[in-house]
């Protein structure tokens, strides 16, 4: 410690008439500790970011224990300035409990890609942070309460750790909106009372884990805008867990192998992503249910993206999208698809349609009309390429308003 204090000493008396520093980054350390208090001595710094280094520990230093006496420097004594941080692939192991004591202005920490296993209860009580990015550590365990003091915590990034359960009140004190767990492939369990207090919260990410259940109790109380869910093998998902979201706008159902129907969803829904599921048809049934789930009959559907990819649609039922008076993007790419019929697309509202990679062998004429005689046609991009084998002037009548058309045959 005295080594370090002299070091210090030396540097500040030989730059002190260099202008007050903001932003300090740094490649290619090899700090065996760190310690954010250790830098008050910089009292406008506001921003740090230390990458590709060897930072084993994050730990608390007394501003007393690194400079002696304070009246050897007119500097600020209340508080780290700094207010973005990012320790990014720096081999962090270790976070001491109370390493952001006294950090009063930190908005924004970075410690993806390191090697934390474990969270202690009350290690980031950092009234002022707003974002943690903790994505792709080996992180096994997060105390409950770890984020208790956290009051502005707004999105935290989990992804691509090692947690096995997401343990009750584990983000209990956060103001979290957005909360991503997606791609810890070693998740199984969410307890009921996890996400408890989560007023905010209005993005949640859960797809490709090892989710054996979701629990509706679980999700109760949370007032989700967008909810991504997919990829759970031999995981169990309750229909219509996502009913009661009145006001959700984004649903992400993808990579079931038991979902084989297009399934119930809230009518306020503007995208939904059902990519890589087993569904083998669309029906204009299917729409109708949604208009019924938690709304009126009469209600028109507010659904403006549908993602249908890498299915296994061979069928689409006349007049299918009829009833959706807001599609403008469907992506049907990657089915079973032979043929288009007349009817396939009537009196759809549909702008851009994706048909890559099927095996169309005919076209009806006027298929890609979309509205009825009695409207213009409203597709103005379409894309077919690697979908037919074989092409011809007849297969594109009367498509003039079509303003970008994509086509390569496979």
């Amino acid at each position: 410690m005295e080594q370090i204090r002299d070091q210090i000493n030396t540097t500040l008396a030989r730059y002190l008439s260099l202008p007050l520093i903001e932003v300090v980054r740094l490649g290619q350390c090899e700090l065996s500790h760190f310690s954010v208090q250790s830098l008050r001595f910089v009292p406008q710094l506001k921003e740090i970011e230390i990458f590709n280094s060897i930072i084993t520990e994050l730990s608390y230093v007394e501003y007393a224990d690194l400079f002696g006496s304070t009246a050897d420097f007119d500097v600020a004594t209340n508080g780290c300035s700094i207010r973005k941080l990012n320790l990014q692939r720096s081999d962090v192991r270790m976070i001491e409990r109370n390493s952001f004591d006294n950090v009063s202005s930190l908005q924004h920490l970075d410690l993806s890609n390191n090697r934390i296993d474990n969270i202690s209860a009350s290690t980031f009580s950092i009234p002022s942070l707003e974002t943690l990015d903790f994505s792709f550590c080996l992180i096994k365990l997060i105390e409950s309460e770890a984020f208790i003091g956290a009051t502005n915590l707004h999105e935290l990034n989990l992804r691509v750790n090692n947690l096995e359960t997401v343990e009750n009140n584990t983000f209990s004190g956060t103001s979290l909106q957005l909360l991503d767990l997606s791609e810890s492939y070693k998740l199984v369990t969410i307890e009921p009372n996890a996400f408890e207090g989560l007023s905010n919260l209005t993005k949640l990410k859960l797809y490709r884990n090892r989710i054996l259940r979701l629990d509706p109790k679980v999700l109760e109380g949370l007032k989700l805008r967008e909810l991504y869910i997919g990829f759970l093998p031999n995981s169990t998902i309750e229909e219509g867990i996502y009913d009661k979201f009145n006001d959700l706008e984004v649903l992400q159902l993808a990579g079931s192998s038991s979902m084989s129907k297009i399934p119930a969803f809230p009518a306020s829904v503007r995208e939904l992503n059902l990519f890589n599921n087993r569904i083998t048809s669309i029906e204009a049934a299917d729409f109708k249910i949604l208009n019924k789930t938690n709304s009126s009959s009469n209600t028109p559907s507010r659904l403006e993206v549908l993602n249908l990819d890498s299915n296994q649609i061979a069928t689409i039922e006349a007049y299918a999208f009829a009833n959706l008076s807001s599609l403008r993007v469907l992506d049907i790419n990657s089915n079973k698809i032979s043929k288009i019929d007349e009817h396939s697309f009537a009196q759809s509202t549909v702008e851009e349609l994706h048909v890559r990679w099927n095996g169309i062998t005919s076209i009806d004429p006027g298929s890609f009309r979309g509205r009825n005689i009695f409207t213009s046609p409203t597709l103005k991009v379409l894309y077919l390429e690697r979908s037919i084998s074989k092409l011809s002037a007849a297969d594109f009548e009367d498509i003039s308003h079509v303003h970008q058309l994509y086509v390569e045959p496979y």
